[in-house]
């Protein structure tokens, strides 16, 4: 038998060890459980393993000893972890990069209503996979005039050269791109002119069409693995379908024939499925109805909500603008607040980011012929003018002078503007643009590879527009680049975190409000900016008498870098005894966003199988995530 610290516990009852407590912690008694066996996995390369005499799996009767655990909650970011951002030198002088005017085969086509998205759609590396290796592509809608002959269109992000068209699609919806049937390559969800939703491979092959029409004729489509069983599921206004399939799983009523708001998607209560919200209401992830918003609803039917966090506790709240109004709910749907903001007309799809550089996260909307912005709390930030009598155009944030607060970005029915986000002064105004507007708006993402943000904007110049840009217009930096980006953007509401790089649909995304809290925005990507996971035993103790004397101990997990994990990982509790090291428990945590930790664990042990040199808790055990410090996730501890 191995030599214990006898004189630390003999005859002693119960042993406490205090740990490194964080604030607002909460009890939690330990019960009886199973002792893990040894798995005989080493931990890392030059960790042996040492074989343990087999254990008595009994645990005593009497735990009489117990520890506290932490509450799930933010964390500060470790500064080690901070992005370094280029400063760009005369950021708002800016020139065309490259413009898609119609169809090689057909110029008449050369409108778009709908949000161009970018993912990769051809093997330009030529490895037999299209991912996250190849270079980005654009996917959108284009049509001839007042709607007619919609063509889906793939072009090359850098240069804007047509790829593919595919005809016979409805112009006024947005497309989806992401693997919805888990083979690895991206599809494209797209809405026939016969109000059909249909699943294109990138090579425009169907894959299902839906036998039931999309309800309205008007909107986005989205994915998201809304029950979280591992298969993705294809959202097209008011019908939910099997994205591997097509096979119509539910329909969501529509409360009003003038409804055009759009679905967003996320776990707001973090009960492990997503829950569905569309106009006013939110749904269940079986379309079953959870809550109705108390926002009066005077003029039309036309609300967006917005999945953000506004307060201290891990759920979200849900943002929900339209007609004139804002509101805030709980993810209960108990009323927060609700106010008149913006014009009491027709909206269109807001954006969220930190407009200010205060930390904090705020909401923008474009409303008829005035652009809004709020902080979450219901102040007004500004309001200024534009000119959208049309009623329905979005907008999008960016940072492009990374000067950590970002810009706020919308295309009206002649310009494209980029509006400080403090203040609401004009940064930057394209006054080439033509558009009827339908709920579309720019988007930001690096097209050509060169480390650098552009703005892609789509334009139609058909009859009542006039004379303005048509199809596409990537617009670069003139100079150095703008403020560098990822390249992505996969869907309406990106933020979210339901579609990974590559168009990976994760059964358990990283909510959005915990990474980032954006929406239809992006973040700046610089160098050494990653996730950090850190592991801390806040507690421990020791009761009964040795060598059977139960040890539990409270750990917990956080992630103190700028980027989310984006995949699960494994923590794992090992004996030391010099340098070998024998595993005695493991478990996977899902993925961990952005300065944020998990709610405390309780490890149940037995004295006996502490090493000599005590215990090691190890977050990312088999290496999965990357960080930007690989040395600092794990814990020791010992008698």
């Amino acid at each position: 038998m191995r030599a214990f610290h006898w004189w630390l516990v003999f005859g002693c009852s119960e042993y406490r060890i205090e740990g490194s407590a964080l604030e607002d912690t909460g009890s939690q008694e330990t019960s009886e459980t199973e002792v893990p066996v040894d798995s005989g996995w080493a931990l890392g390369v030059s960790d042996p393993v040492v074989e343990w005499p087999e254990p008595d799996t009994d645990l005593p009767e009497v735990l009489d000893c117990t520890v506290e655990v932490e509450s799930a909650g933010t964390v500060d970011i470790d500064l080690q972890c901070a992005e370094i951002i280029p400063v760009v030198a005369d950021p708002w002088f800016a020139r065309i990069q490259w413009q898609w005017s119609g169809l090689p085969t057909n110029s008449n086509i050369h409108n778009s209503l709908n949000t161009p998205l970018l993912a990769q759609m051809t093997d330009d590396d030529l490895d037999g996979d299209i991912d996250e290796d190849d270079g980005i592509d654009v996917v959108f809608v284009a049509f001839e005039s007042w709607g007619q002959n919609g063509h889906v269109v793939t072009v090359d992000g850098a240069t804007g050269a047509t790829l593919a068209a595919w005809p016979g699609y409805d112009p006024s919806y947005s497309l989806a791109v992401a693997d919805v049937d888990g083979d690895s390559r991206n599809e494209i969800v797209a809405i026939t002119a016969g109000d059909q939703v249909r699943v294109l491979e990138t090579d425009g092959s169907v894959k299902w069409t839906s036998t039931s029409p999309a309800l309205g004729g008007h909107g986005w489509t989205t994915i998201a693995d809304v029950d979280a069983d591992g298969a993705p599921e294809v959202l097209a206004n008011g019908n939910v379908y099997d994205g591997g399939t097509g096979s119509l799983k539910f329909s969501i009523p529509r409360m009003y024939p003038y409804e055009l708001s759009l679905p967003v998607v996320g776990d707001i209560d973090l009960d492990g499925t997503m829950e569905i919200c569309v106009g006013r209401e939110c749904r269940s992830h079986d379309g079953s109805l959870e809550w109705t918003a108390s926002i009066p609803y005077p003029n039309y039917e036309i609300h967006y909500p917005v999945i953000l966090n506004a307060d201290a506790d891990p759920e979200a709240e849900v943002a929900i603008v339209g007609n004139g109004y804002l509101g805030l709910y709980e993810h209960d749907g108990a009323e927060i607040f609700v106010q008149p903001a913006g014009m009491p007309y027709w909206a269109g799809p807001p954006c969220a980011a930190d407009f200010d550089g205060d930390g904090e996260t705020e909401l923008a909307w474009p409303s008829h012929t005035v652009m809004s912005a709020y902080e979450l709390d219901g102040t007004l930030l500004w309001e200024v003018d534009i000119d959208d009598s049309s009623g329905t155009a979005g907008c999008s944030a960016f940072d492009f002078d990374g000067d950590g607060a970002a810009e706020v970005i919308t295309a009206d029915e002649t310009d494209v503007w980029v509006f400080d986000g403090a203040t609401g002064a004009v940064r930057l105004r394209l006054e080439d643009h033509a558009s009827g507007t339908e709920f579309e708006y720019p988007v930001i993402g690096d097209l050509d590879g060169d480390g650098a943000a552009e703005l892609l904007v789509a334009s139609g110049n058909y009859p009542v527009w006039g004379s303005g840009w048509g199809g596409l217009t990537a617009i670069e930096h003139d100079g150095s680049g703008w403020a560098p980006t990822g390249s992505e953007w996969p869907l309406h509401d990106l933020g979210s975190g339901r579609i990974l790089s590559g168009g990976v649909v994760p059964q358990v995304p990283v909510p959005g409000w915990q990474a980032g809290n954006l929406v239809r925005a992006r973040s700046v990507e610089g160098e050494g900016a990653g996730a950090n996971l850190r592991v801390a035993i806040t507690d421990a103790c020791v009761s009964g008498d040795l060598p059977d004397a139960p040890v539990h101990l409270a750990v917990q997990v956080e992630n103190v870098g700028t980027e989310s994990t984006e995949v699960p990982f494994v923590v794992s509790v090992s004996a030391v005894e010099g340098e070998l090291v024998n595993l005695l428990t493991s478990w996977e945590l899902p993925p961990l966003g952005a300065g944020q930790a998990f709610e405390g664990e309780v490890i149940d042990l037995v004295f006996w199988q502490i090493g000599t040199d005590g215990l090691k808790v190890q977050a990312d055990a088999m290496g999965t995530v990357p960080e930007c410090d690989e040395l600092d996730n794990q814990a020791n501890w010992s008698l």
